[in-house]
């Protein structure tokens, strides 16, 4: 069984964009799951994944922004066959980076996307559309589908600052430390509004400051 979570604090954004597309993709045993906002995404998420993971017939659930359409009419047998193709997969997404050395994935030495958005990222760069999946260090919390394995061993971090910012890479950076594999692509989804929105930049350098700190041995490269 494939779950489905939303975190909201926008009904509006919830029922125009991640409430009917989860509605046309979910199967007859999909549990949906959805929790209002607490000041921060780590909340409501942490108490989704302690619910699946006392599931035993959970296969991976799927945690979405609720601005984000997810597109794909296969998107189920998609994402089955992702995880199927190694057991050490933990957390799959839409878009992620290689080589990243902070906060700011999309910097990263190579950065794949399988998705539409007006904005990617702060200052309006896009993204290369990209075919196929790829292992990355980090994807982008618009879409985190975790697996059965994540959601059991792995939570949130409350302890980062901000309440939108360096949840996603942490929790990524934790299932890499744990010896699994995070990969980006093949699952076709439109985020729909644009990061200009809720940027804050002083919140946002206090979460790359704070994920800095707790990761700094992840993000020190060999010299070339």
């Amino acid at each position: 069984m494939i779950a489905f979570g939303c975190a909201t604090t926008d009904e509006q954004q919830y029922r125009a964009w991640a409430a009917p597309s989860i509605e046309r993709i979910a199967e007859a045993d999909s549990v949906q799951m959805r929790r209002h906002g607490h000041g921060s995404i780590h909340e409501p998420y942490n108490e989704m994944l302690d619910e699946a993971a006392r599931w035993d017939d959970l296969e991976a659930m799927v945690l979405l922004h609720q601005d984000l359409e997810i597109d794909d009419e296969h998107f189920m047998a998609k994402l089955r066959g992702i995880l199927a193709a190694s057991p050490e997969i933990a957390i799959v997404g839409a878009a992620g980076a290689r080589d990243v050395d902070g906060l700011a994935w999309w910097e990263g030495g190579e950065s794949y996307g399988s998705f539409d958005s007006p904005i990617l990222v702060p200052g309006g760069s896009r993204m290369t559309y990209s075919h196929g999946v790829h292992e990355v260090d980090s994807v982008d919390g618009m879409l985190l589908v975790l697996s059965a394995w994540a959601v059991r061993e792995l939570r949130f971090d409350g302890e980062l600052s901000g309440p939108l910012d360096g949840y996603d890479m942490d929790i990524c950076l934790q299932a890499r430390a744990r010896g699994r594999k995070v990969v980006a692509g093949g699952l076709e989804v439109s985020h729909h509004t644009t990061y200009e929105g809720f940027f804050d930049r002083r919140r946002w350098v206090r979460a790359a400051v704070a994920l800095q700190r707790k990761w700094a041995p992840a993000f020190e490269r060999d010299p070339a």
